[in-house]
């Protein structure tokens, strides 16, 4: 059986189950922590370099609830919308300058529809 101190120096001893209960509640705290320590760093490092056409189309640094499957859905439609950023700033052709500029738009869309369906919560 673990025991504490009582405010009054006095002993306490506490249940077995209570104590492994206010462990795990600790470890949560330490891994929560940890993951916002991390993602802290990961903003800070994003925001020290200018941000591609792709990152500031999905908003990469706006992630309140620090959810690391919207970052990772973010990620990948920022990669995905710089190339075909790239391809329109290479070509001449009105018609595929269009065309990509409503893929760009789609894929946002898209971005914005997958996040709101991982954090979905009714």
């Amino acid at each position: 059986m673990g025991m504490i101190y009582n405010q009054y120096g006095g002993e306490k001893f506490i249940d077995p189950e209570e104590e492994a209960m206010r462990k795990r509640i600790l470890e949560g705290v330490k891994e929560k922590k940890d993951h916002l320590n991390k993602k802290l760093k990961d903003m800070q490092e994003t925001k020290a370099r200018e941000l591609t056409f792709g990152e500031k189309a999905v908003g990469i640094t706006f992630n309140p609830g620090g959810n690391p499957i919207v970052n990772a859905i973010k990620e990948q439609y920022a990669k995905t919308i710089d190339l075909l950023y790239e391809a329109r700033e290479l070509t001449t052709n009105g018609d595929m300058k269009r065309m990509l500029s409503v893929a760009i738009t789609e894929a946002q869309t898209s971005q914005m529809w997958a996040v709101k369906a991982v954090t979905w919560q009714y």
